[in-house]
């Protein structure tokens, strides 16, 4: 997880720059493998991505603390291999926790994928292999396939 501001007021900065990269990262079961919050221009570049999740990447802003919302803008996600990653179906727990902030969808009816982008979100460049499948709830966001 790379995480900008979250309990801070809200003059407080967010990272604005940075990289992740060159990474394995094996989910046993798990909820996200890449998670980028509070944020913008991080890249999130050379990973690979196996084993079992809800969501592979997830990008996200906040609209608390303070009722001021913190976009996550300008980040980019690209060459990341999710070949190896198994999606997990919505499920009775992701199905009650679908609020836009835990799991994307409405609450009974959620929606897993390999790259979650929350509403607060903008800008974002995501660059994924076609048969990948994207949320996208953000504004401006951009998003392309390659073939595998």
């Amino acid at each position: 997880m790379i995480m900008g501001p979250f309990n801070v007021p809200e003059w407080a900065g967010k990272l604005h720059a940075g990289t992740v990269s060159d990474n394995s990262i094996f989910l046993d079961d798990g909820f996200v493998g890449i998670k980028v919050g509070r944020n913008d221009s991080i890249r999130v570049i050379d990973n690979v991505i196996s084993g079992k999740a809800y969501y592979g990447i997830r990008v996200h802003g906040r609209d608390k603390p303070h009722d001021t919302a913190i976009f996550a803008e300008g980040n980019i996600v690209t060459d990341n291999n999710m070949t190896g990653l198994e999606i997990k179906a919505p499920d009775d727990y992701s199905n009650e926790n679908a609020d836009g902030v835990i799991f994307a969808g409405t609450q009974g009816n959620s929606e897993t994928v390999h790259v979650w982008l929350d509403s607060l979100t903008k800008g974002n460049m995501i660059e994924i292999r076609k048969g990948e499948k994207v949320v996208d709830e953000g504004q401006k966001n951009k998003i392309s396939y390659t073939d595998p």
